[in-house]
């Protein structure tokens, strides 16, 4: 697959997942950009769709896409993270920032599938992400001193 430019994506399909990352739900990313839902919803499905093709169905996936193909700018480094990570919470946000699916991800991890949907969900609350493409955001942040390769 050829990596998309930036002029791939149109302004709004941009705007609504800058919107996205920084913790918007799509009915506040509409709000905001003064779009009907629907609307927001159709630029995720077309930016999806321009990322990574008919097989795209994550927004977390198009947004960790997105930062490393540059169609969005990275978000800065974090530098006080919360209290230190664990290995295996370190191992879980990097599955997270790589946008594969929870079943890919615990399945490498040696988890159960149910396992790591909570220690998602734990490290959600934990970082204060709203949503889960927040979370991958702030994921991000927290490992960009390491290498992420994201899964297509």
């Amino acid at each position: 697959m050829t990596t998309p430019a930036k002029a791939d994506l149109t302004s709004q399909e941009l705007q609504v997942l800058a919107q996205l990352a920084d913790g918007d739900t799509l009915f506040e990313a509409a709000r905001a950009l003064g779009l009907t839902t629907p609307t927001v919803e159709g630029s995720v499905r077309r930016a999806k769709r321009k990322l990574h093709g008919q097989g795209c169905y994550s927004t977390t996936l198009t947004l960790a896409l997105a930062y490393t193909t540059g169609v969005l700018d990275p978000p800065q480094p974090q530098l006080h993270s919360p209290r230190a990570l664990s290995g295996t919470e370190r191992a879980v946000l990097r599955h997270i920032v790589q946008g594969g699916t929870a079943r890919q991800a615990a399945s490498e991890l040696g988890l159960p599938e149910r396992t790591f949907h909570r220690r998602s969900s734990h490290l959600r609350q934990r970082l204060g992400a709203r949503t889960p493409p927040h979370l991958v955001t702030l994921a991000w942040r927290l490992l960009t001193e390491e290498p992420v390769e994201v899964l297509r």
